[in-house]
């Protein structure tokens, strides 16, 4: 069994993480897009499920997530807490 992340469109999470606000509503801490691949079973008859559909689904929840702690976030960057 493994469970991997995959890193989405690397180059665009790159340059919207740059912008420190909108970056972190649309992407959050890590800064980039990902989604799961899972693989499970044996090497013969290996079963492989993508969570894509599942990452779309919660991607607007967890901006507005994300909006709700932004105040917060927001202090910690001016005071310098991580």
């Amino acid at each position: 069994d493994m469970t991997l992340r995959i890193f989405l469109v690397k180059e665009m999470g790159a340059m919207i993480s740059k912008i420190p606000v909108a970056g972190y509503l649309l992407l959050g801490d890590d800064g980039s897009l990902t989604t799961t691949l899972s693989i499970k079973g044996s090497l013969d008859a290996p079963k492989i499920s993508v969570e894509l559909g599942k990452d779309i689904i919660m991607a607007p929840i967890n901006i507005i997530k994300r909006t709700i702690n932004l105040p917060s976030k927001l202090l910690n960057w001016i005071t310098g807490n991580p």
